[in-house]
């Protein structure tokens, strides 16, 4: 996913995962940084702090892509949605 993305990123927020499937946040930039640059990849404690950083830094027009795991996603959706 990260080699399809690596030209129409321009920033990366990493978010690394508690349980058995997770990875820590040093592999996870350690594989990303293989493709993109490490000026353009942020660290954060988990995908909601990520998704939150990664708001208050986008400009208008941006776009912003949560994913990764399902847990990755759910846990930004279900913030998302909490109010609806």
């Amino acid at each position: 996913m990260i080699h399809q993305l690596a030209d129409q990123v321009e920033q990366w927020w990493l978010a690394p995962l508690t349980g058995p499937r997770g990875l820590s946040l040093n592999t996870l930039v350690e594989r990303v940084s293989h493709v993109v640059n490490l000026q353009i990849i942020h660290c954060e404690s988990g995908p909601l702090p990520a998704y939150n950083c990664a708001l208050m830094t986008a400009r208008p027009g941006d776009l912003i892509v949560v994913f990764g795991s399902f847990l990755t996603v759910t846990a930004v959706h279900d913030t998302l949605n909490a109010g609806k």
